[in-house]
């Protein structure tokens, strides 16, 4: 059997974080895509808020409320 090495699990690690990183980036360009075509151009404000968020599971409920939301404060204000 082989037991695991630091370098491995350090390897391990950062291909998760990588993974994470990627999917939070692809989640706000969706959101911000999907956003100027139902919402309208964000304001700069709008739009560091939204990229501050890293939280993969509000991402998630913000990606599915942008079809009913009425303004990206609304939006925004999706928990």
């Amino acid at each position: 059997m082989h037991e695991s090495s630091a370098f491995e699990i350090f390897l391990d690690e950062g291909k998760e974080i990588g993974l994470k990183q990627g999917e939070i980036r692809q989640a706000h360009r969706t959101l911000l895509r999907q956003g100027r075509r139902q919402l309208g151009p964000p304001t700069a404000d709008v739009e560091a808020t939204l990229l501050a968020i890293k939280n993969l599971d509000r991402l998630d409920r913000l990606t599915d409320a942008i079809q009913t939301a009425a303004s990206w404060d609304e939006l925004l204000a999706t928990p």
